[in-house]
């Protein structure tokens, strides 16, 4: 029914994306980490940005991994402000790494976004109960005369 320059539009673009394919070879582009972080500095902030970094926060939290699982949500955080979750796990990792002012700050700030957010109020009351147990350990060391 259709000839060559007729043809069916989709069987015209299947043809062409082929024959670029022939001619170029099968070589695939390689992936930069430079020009990703420019493609997401540019979209930025984007709803739909940060995933992976706090997948991979996620996983080094798990290895206890916190310094590099804190930077990770940080960047999860910084392109995506929109998603409660990333506050909560960079809370998290800074609890971990025994910064609990800094968790508390965080978790502050989750508390002023997301009023009815209950992991936020979880997490705090086991950071004030470590921070508080500490405090208590602490205190009664100091008046025991051991150096």
């Amino acid at each position: 029914m259709y000839t060559d320059a007729r043809e069916e539009p989709s069987r015209r673009a299947f043809s062409f994306s082929v024959l670029a394919l022939h001619k170029r070879g099968l070589r695939q582009e390689r992936w930069d980490a430079a020009s990703s972080r420019a493609r997401e500095e540019l979209l930025r902030p984007c709803p739909y940005l940060g995933f992976d970094h706090d997948r991979i926060g996620v996983h080094c939290l798990s290895r206890e991994a916190y310094g590099i699982a804190e930077r990770s949500f940080r960047r999860a955080i910084w392109l995506n402000p929109y998603k409660p979750g990333f506050h909560l796990h960079l809370a998290h990792a800074l609890f971990r790494q025994k910064r609990h002012e800094e968790a508390l700050g965080v978790l502050d700030e989750l508390r002023e976004k997301w009023p009815d957010f209950v992991r936020e109020r979880e997490l705090r009351e086991a950071i004030l109960q470590t921070w508080n147990a500490g405090k208590g350990e602490r205190d009664a060391g100091e008046g025991s005369g051991r150096p």
